[in-house]
C-alpha cells in the first residue's frame, strides 16, 4: 500500500504517483461464498451521496453508434461522471465534506479530470478545490487539515518514452486559469511547508487522504499495445471503472460488499491472534513476524479523528505491519517494480527484482535486467530505511485486477494482484504494533496462484489461509 517514491525535499514538487481482456477465473471457492455473506453496512458518518444538483441530459453516442467522450478522458458523460462520483464516495466523501485533489498540474488530462471531479462534488454537495504540491501556502493547508479535508491524489502512468499531449489553445487556457486559481503559497519555502504539514498529518493518522487512477493515452498504450489508441484507451477506461467496482455491471452497493469482505477476513485473522505467516511460492519462501499488537485491515479505517477513509481505489488487500527485525527467506518479484525517481519525477520499469533478507534485512537483491542492477542499491537502502520491511499485503487470486490479466505498471494497481511486500516506512501509526522507519516506500509484488500462506496464531494453532494464491477463509 504504497507510492514507490521517496519523501525528501524534493518532494514537494511531485506530480501526482504519476503514474500515467478480461480472463476467464476458476469459479468461486467456499470461502469467496464465506467472505460474500458478510453484511452490508456503512461506516457509522458515511452516506452514500445522491445527487444534490442533478446533471443535464447529454447525447452519449452519435449517429454511427459511436461513443461521444467527455473532454479528454475515455468516459461518455455518464460513465465519467459515475466514476468521478465513486472516487469520492469509495473514499469515504460525504455530503458537506471538504477535498484536496492533488493532481499532475503538468498533465492535461489529469486537469480534465479535475474539472469532471469538481463536477461530480458540486452535484453531490461536496465542496472540491485543487491542491497541487507546491502552489498550495501553510495557512491555507493548516485550514484544510482543521476542516477534516479528504486529501485525493489522481495516479496515472507516465512511460519514459510518452508522446506529450496535444490540446487546443481554449483547452490550454483554460487548464492554466484553473491551476492558476489554486495557488497560494507565497514563496517556494511557504509551499514546502504545507506540504510537510500535510505529509506529517498523514504518517500520523490525522486526516483523510486516497489515491485513485486516471486513464491517460500514454498509459493505454503501454499496457495495451496491440489495440488501436482509441480502442486502447477506451478499454483502460473500462477497466478503472472495473477495478472500483463502479461499471456498467456493478450496482450501488458492490463497493461496499466488496470491503465487507475484506473487512471479515480482517478480522479472522485478528481473531487468531496471528504472530508468524509462512509464504512459500513464486519463487518465494519467506518467515515474517507480525509486529506485536498490530492488527490485519483493509485500506479502510478510522482515522485518530474518528474519520473513515479507504486510501486506495482500487483495493484488494489486507494489511498488517511485520516485525521490521524478524523476517527470513527470499522474495521473488512477480510484476515488476515501477519506481518514480524523487527529482526528476521519472519512471523506470524494473522487471524479476528479488531480494535475500536475513534478521529483516535485505543481504542481497537482483533483477533481471543487470544494467538495472545499480539502481536497486538506490531504492533498498538503510539510509532510506528501504532494507526493512514496513508493510505486508495480502491479496488473493479472486482479486479483479488478476482478473483482468494485464500489468499496468501502476504500483496501486498491480499491488492488488496478489501478495507484496513494501519495504521501508510502516502505517504503524494505523495497524498498531511497532514498525519500520523510513523515508520512502517501496512495494514489491510477489503473489501468483502457486502462493501459499500459513498463519501461526499465539496459542501455536498453524492454520494454511491460503493455497494457489487464493483465500481458504
Amino acid at each position: 500500500m504504497g507510492r514507490n517514491t521517496g519523501s525528501d525535499a524534493a518532494a514537494v514538487k511531485e506530480r501526482s504517483v504519476i503514474q500515467p481482456r478480461r480472463r476467464t477465473v476458476s469459479a468461486p471457492s467456499e470461502a469467496d461464498s464465506w467472505a460474500a455473506g458478510a453484511e452490508v453496512k456503512l461506516p457509522e458518518g458515511l452516506e452514500q451521496l445522491e445527487a444534490v444538483h442533478p446533471p443535464a441530459e447529454f447525447d452519449e453516442f452519435d449517429s454511427d453508434g459511436n461513443p461521444i467522450l467527455e473532454g479528454l478522458s475515455p468516459f461518455t458523460r455518464s460513465e465519467g461522471m459515475r466514476y468521478a462520483t465513486a472516487i469520492l464516495e469509495n473514499a469515504g466523501v460525504k455530503k458537506g465534506d471538504v477535498v484536496g485533489l492533488i493532481i499532475n498540474a503538468d498533465d492535461p488530462e489529469q486537469c480534465d479530470a479535475a474539472n469532471m471531479i469538481i463536477d461530480a462534488g458540486y452535484r453531490s454537495g461536496v465542496h472540491v478545490e485543487l491542491t497541487v504540491p507546491g502552489h498550495v501556502g501553510e495557512e491555507h493547508m493548516q485550514a484544510l487539515l482543521e476542516s477534516d479535508a479528504t486529501f485525493i491524489q489522481l495516479s496515472s502512468f507516465t512511460p519514459p518514452d510518452a508522446e506529450p499531449v496535444e490540446i487546443d489553445e481554449a483547452t490550454a487556457w483554460e487548464q492554466e486559469a484553473l491551476v492558476a486559481g489554486s495557488v497560494s503559497a507565497t514563496s517556494d519555502e511557504d509551499g514546502l511547508a504545507a506540504w510537510n504539514a500535510y505529509s506529517q498529518a498523514k504518517n500520523a493518522n490525522e486526516v483523510r487522504w486516497s489515491i485513485s487512477m486516471w486513464p491517460t493515452r500514454a498509459w493505454a498504450k503501454s499496457v495495451y499495445p496491440e489495440l488501436e489508441p482509441d480502442e486502447a484507451f477506451r478499454q483502460l477506461g473500462k477497466d478503472i471503472r472495473y477495478l472500483a467496482r463502479c461499471s456498467d455491471e456493478d450496482d450501488e452497493n458492490t463497493w461496499r460488499e466488496h470491503i465487507a469482505a475484506l473487512k471479515r477476513r480482517a478480522d479472522f485473522l485478528n481473531g487468531m491472534q496471528v504472530e508468524k505467516l509462512e509464504i512459500s511460492g513464486g519463487g518465494t519462501e519467506l518467515e515474517v513476524d507480525i509486529a506485536r499488537g498490530a492488527d490485519f485491515l483493509p485500506c479502510e479505517w478510522e482515522t485518530k479523528r474518528g474519520s473513515t477513509v479507504c486510501v486506495n481505489v482500487p483495493t484488494e488487500e489486507i494489511f498488517t505491519t511485520p516485525d521490521p527485525k524478524k523476517a527470513r527467506g527470499r522474495i521473488q518479484a512477480t510484476k515488476p517494480l515501477v519506481w518514480i525517481d524523487p527529482l526528476t519525477r521519472e519512471s523506470q520499469v524494473i522487471e524479476g527484482v528479488w531480494a535475500r533478507i536475513e534478521d529483516g534485512e535485505i543481504v542481497e537483491v537482483g533483477c533481471k535486467d543487470p544494467a538495472q542492477r545499480e539502481l536497486l542499491d538506490r531504492i533498498f537502502t538503510a539510509e532510506l530505511g528501504t532494507n526493512r520491511l514496513g508493510e505486508l499485503g495480502l491479496v488473493g487470486q479472486e482479486s479483479r485486477v488478476v482478473e483482468l490479466g494485464r500489468t499496468f505498471n501502476n504500483t496501486i494497481i498491480d499491488e492488488n494482484a496478489g501478495l507484496h511486500f513494501g519495504f521501508g516506512n510502516s502505517f504503524d501509526s494505523i495497524t498498531g504494533g511497532e514498525g519500520n522507519r523510513g523515508k520512502a516506500h517501496y512495494d514489491v509484488s510477489c503473489g501468483n496462484d502457486e502462493t501459499v500462506i500459513y498463519a501461526v496464531g499465539k496459542d501455536g494453532r498453524r492454520e494454511k489461509i491460503m493455497e494457489r494464491g487464493r483465500w481458504l477463509i
